[in-house]
C-alpha cells in the first residue's frame, strides 16, 4: 500500500505493507490531524477488532471481529489457566467499526457491532452450568443512519440495564436503552441527546459514556470546531431528559470533531476525561460534584515525558479505585505507553509515560489504535491490543505480587 488518503491540506498518511494485510509502517506528515475514521481503517488493515470485559476479578472475556468475517469470544481462565475460544452467531458482512461490550453481572457479557445491512446488532452471553455456554443473538437495535466508520459505546448501569451511544450520519448524538424489566426486554431509542442543541460531533464521531451510579449517566464528545462537550442524564431530575451540552473546562486543547475521548467515573461525584490533541499531547480535565463550585477543571498535560502519540489518537483510561487512574495508548512507534495517577503518591501528580513490558519480544502494535484496559480489582490491570500482524496481545499488572513490573506480552 502507498498513500491511503489525504485528510486535509498538506497532510498525508501512508501505510506500508510487507505482504498480505499486515501493516508494517505508518507515516504521518505535518498538517491537520486525520479524521477519527482513519484509525478504524488502520485497525481493519491489521485485520482484527476487539473489546475486552471483566466479568469478575478472576475472569476476562474478549469479543473478536476478525478479518475473516468470523466473530469469536475468548474467555479466561479455561482448563489449565488457558484461554478458550467460542464462536458467536454469524451475521454475514459487518461494518468495519469498533465493537462495544459490557458486563452487567459476574456471569454475563453483552456486545454490540454493526451489520452492513441491518445497523447496530446486540448479542449476549451468560454462564450457566456449561463450561462455555453459547451466545444469544444477534438482535437488531432500532435503526440509526450512521457513517461506515462511526463507533459507538455501551454502558451498564446495573444488572438489568444497558445504554448505548452513537453519532448519526449528520453528526448528531443519540442514545438507546435496554431494560430487562421494561418494553418487553427490547431495545428502545434512538433518541437525540439534548434534542434542542445545534451542536454536531463529526459524521464519523464517537460518543464516550459512563455511569456514575444506576441513576446517573454522562456522555462526552468533541464538536465541530474541536471543542469538547458533555451532557448528563439523572433519573431523579424532574424532566427525565438529557441536559447539556456544556463545554468541558476553559481553554481546551486543539481537538478534532468526533475524535475519541476517554472518560471514567471514579465514584458518583468524580469524572475524568482525557484526549490527545492535534500535536499528539495527552490532556486531562476533571469534575468533582462534591466541590464548591462543582465546575470542570483543566486542561492539564499528562506526564513529564510525553509519549510519541499520533495526533487525535485514542487514549484509554481506567479507574482502579477512586484514588487511582491509569492511561494507555499505542504510540507512533508501535509501542504501548502508560501513565498513572495516585492521589496518595507524588503529591497527586501524574507519573509516566513508560513503555509496557519493553523487551525485545514485545509486539509491534498498530500505531494509534486503541489499547483496551480493564481493572479486575484495585491491584490488577489487564491490557489488550492488536498487533501489526493482526494478532491479539495482552499484558498484565498485579500490584499484590509485583508492584513495579508488567508481565507479558502474550499472544492470545
Amino acid at each position: 500500500l502507498t498513500v491511503l488518503t489525504d485528510f486535509a491540506k498538506s497532510h498525508a498518511v501512508s501505510v506500508h505493507s510487507g505482504g498480505g494485510a499486515h501493516v508494517l509502517d505508518l507515516v504521518v506528515e505535518s498538517g491537520a490531524p486525520p479524521a477519527q475514521g482513519f484509525f478504524h481503517a488502520v485497525a481493519e488493515l491489521a485485520g482484527t477488532r476487539i473489546f475486552p470485559v471483566s466479568r469478575h476479578p478472576a475472569a476476562l472475556d474478549v469479543v473478536v471481529a476478525g478479518h475473516d468475517n468470523l466473530l469469536r469470544a475468548l474467555s479466561w481462565p479455561a482448563a489449565g489457566g488457558a484461554w478458550a475460544a467460542s464462536d458467536l452467531p454469524a451475521v454475514g458482512d459487518y461494518v468495519s467499526s469498533p465493537l462495544a461490550g459490557a458486563s452487567r453481572r459476574p456471569g454475563q457479557v453483552d456486545a454490540l457491532l454493526r451489520g452492513s445491512a441491518v445497523g447496530v446488532l446486540g448479542a449476549g452471553w451468560e454462564r450457566g452450568g456449561e463450561a462455555l455456554p453459547p451466545w444469544n443473538g444477534w438482535f437488531g437495535l432500532p435503526n440509526l443512519r450512521m457513517m461506515p466508520g462511526n463507533g459507538f459505546s455501551l454502558v451498564s448501569r446495573d444488572a438489568t440495564k444497558l445504554d448505548a451511544y452513537a453519532v448519526d450520519a449528520d453528526g448528531r448524538a443519540h442514545a438507546a436503552a435496554w431494560d430487562q424489566n421494561a418494553n418487553g426486554a427490547e431495545w428502545d431509542g434512538w433518541w437525540p441527546i439534548v434534542a434542542a442543541t445545534s451542536l454536531r460531533f463529526g459524521r464519523n464521531g464517537t460518543i464516550a459514556g459512563v455511569a456514575r451510579d444506576p441513576t446517573k449517566l454522562d456522555v462526552f464528545a468533541v464538536a465541530t470546531g474541536g471543542r469538547p462537550f458533555t451532557a448528563a442524564w439523572d433519573r431523579n431530575d424532574q424532566s427525565g431528559d438529557w441536559r447539556g451540552w456544556w463545554p468541558i473546562a476553559d481553554s481546551p486543547p486543539a481537538l478534532v470533531a468526533g475524535q475519541p475521548l476517554s472518560a471514567v467515573a471514579r465514584d458518583a461525584t468524580k469524572l475524568d476525561v482525557f484526549a490527545v490533541d492535534a500535536r499528539g499531547t495527552v490532556f486531562a480535565a476533571a469534575w468533582d460534584g462534591s466541590a464548591a463550585p462543582a465546575a470542570w477543571q483543566g486542561w492539564w498535560i499528562v506526564g513529564d515525558a510525553p509519549p510519541p502519540a499520533l495526533p487525535a489518537t485514542a487514549v484509554t483510561a481506567v479507574a482502579r479505585d477512586p484514588t487511582k487512574l491509569d492511561l494507555f495508548l499505542a504510540g507512533s512507534d508501535g509501542t504501548v505507553y502508560a501513565a498513572a495517577w495516585d492521589a496518595n503518591r507524588a503529591g497527586g501528580s501524574w507519573r509516566g509515560w513508560w513503555s509496557i513490558a519493553a523487551d525485545a519480544k514485545r509486539p509491534r502494535i498498530v500505531p494509534g489504535s486503541p489499547v483496551y484496559a480493564v481493572s479486575r480489582d484495585p491491584a490488577k490491570l489487564d491490557i489488550f491490543a492488536v498487533g501489526v500482524d493482526g494478532g491479539i496481545y495482552s499484558a498484565a499488572y498485579d500490584a499484590s505480587t509485583n508492584a513495579t513490573a508488567w508481565q507479558g506480552w502474550w499472544k492470545l
